[in-house]
């Protein structure tokens, strides 16, 4: 079966604990909320309508980076260039695309359709007020900051590694 639909990794879960729930085999049912969907009636085509009216990716507080899909538009506020250059090494852009005229987001609307930039981002900000605070304390983000200073400090070419502050790259 060949799904088009957008849908999130978060929806594997609630699939899954759907299936076993419809096998009749578990004794244990699924939690009442998930974040994800059960992409089962979308897969079988009871429904016919998308699993997602919008989604939502992000790590605003520690990067500034955050991207919004509802319909054909995306708005993504990303690094300029992922090869981050010795100039701007965290220059960042806010990009907004339709995705049904260039997949290949090539050509960046954002300057040219405002009222839609502050639409997806409205809905973004609506998200994240909604989400409950993050596990991350100050004194975490201290911590990762501190020990992602020392492993870059120890490589000779610090300016060719990935600028989005991801753990893990550095080891």
């Amino acid at each position: 079966q060949v799904y088009t639909q957008p849908v999130s990794h978060l929806d594997l879960f609630a699939t899954i604990a759907a299936a076993v729930m419809h096998s009749g085999d578990s004794a244990i049912a699924p939690p009442a909320h998930l974040d994800g969907v059960d992409l089962l009636p979308f897969v079988n085509g009871t429904r016919r309508d998308a699993p997602h009216e919008t989604l939502f990716w992000g790590f605003q507080a520690e990067s500034g980076r955050f991207a919004v899909r509802c319909g054909d538009w995306r708005l993504a506020h990303d690094l300029v260039d992922y090869k981050a250059t010795r100039v701007q090494p965290y220059a960042m852009e806010l990009g907004l695309y339709n995705l049904a005229e260039d997949p290949g987001e090539t050509r960046n609307l954002a300057d040219a359709q405002p009222e839609r930039v502050a639409e997806l981002r409205a809905r973004w900000d609506a998200f994240i007020a909604a989400c409950p605070p993050s596990i991350c304390t100050p004194s975490d983000r201290a911590r990762w900051q501190a020990e992602l200073a020392a492993r870059k400090a120890k490589l000779p070419k610090a300016d060719y590694l990935r600028r989005d502050g991801a753990p893990g790259h550095w080891l």
